[in-house]
This record gives structure tokens, sequence and C-alpha cells, in this order.
């Protein structure tokens, strides 16, 4: 395989190995917080490996269920608020609206929360944590309205 070709399956790879070790607390502590921050490199510095992450591999999901299992773990929390920050941001031929509000969904705004209530001394953790639940909480209310 070329080196390309592994580049581009990376978040694929890293998203399954993830969801596999969600089931097993303990390698997941270990695992989790240089996963995440492979992760967010791939994404942040490829919009290929970001849709992949975001869409296609439902890295979401999986990220979301990580930061919840683990949210006492200060560099899974730092790597994966990055991370999150970065998927739900700007993103080519991606329905946004839609990718927050199934975040919202999923408990993205607890997950946040807890972020900033269990590392309110870390600010690489908190402002994209508020500013997230800024537009995300927004997002939630608008569509609680609209079933009302």
């Amino acid at each position: 395989m070329q080196d390309g070709a592994a580049e581009s399956r990376l978040p694929e790879l890293v998203v399954r190995t993830l969801s596999m070790l969600a089931k097993f607390a303990g390698a997941l502590e270990q695992v989790a917080p240089p996963a995440l921050r492979c992760l967010f490199h791939t994404c942040f510095r490829h919009a290929e490996g970001k849709h992949q992450f975001a869409v296609e591999a439902d890295g979401l999901r999986v990220l979301l269920r990580v930061l919840t299992l683990l949210p006492n773990s200060r560099e899974t929390q730092l790597h994966g608020m990055g991370l999150l920050f970065d998927s739900l941001s700007e993103m080519r031929g991606v329905d946004l609206v839609q990718l927050r509000a199934d975040a919202v969904e999923w408990g993205v705004l607890a997950v946040l929360a807890d972020a900033r209530r269990n590392f309110s001394d870390v600010e690489t953790i908190v402002m994209p944590a508020t500013q997230m639940e800024q537009v995300l909480g927004k997002l939630a209310l608008s569509s609680k309205r609209k079933l009302s």
C-alpha cells in the first residue's frame, strides 16, 4: 500500500480501533490520547481525512463515546476537543447543520459541559468547549422550538 493510500484510510482505521476499545475501558485509557492526537493531526491537515472521520466512519459518534467514557483524562479531553471543534467546523460538501444536529442528538452538549467543569483551568479545553456550547446550544433550542 502506498503512503498516500494508508494515510487516506487512517481516520477510518483509528475510529474502528477506538470503537472496539470503547468496550474495554482499561485499554481505552492507554490508547485514546495518542489515537485522538493522530486523528486530530490527520483531519486538520487533510480535508479528505476529516470528511472520512466525521461523515463516513461515524467518527463523531465514537469520539463522543470515548469522551464520555474518559471524562477525567486530560489528554483525551484535550485532543478530543480539538478534533470535535475541527470536525464541526467548515467542511466542503457536508450539511454542517445536520452534522451539528446529529452531534447534539448524540450528547455533545453534556460532553462539553463535563469537559469545561472537569478542566476549568485548561484554556485549550475550556475555550473550544464554550464556543461549541454557544453554537450547538442555539441549534438545540431552535430544533426544540420547531418540535413544539
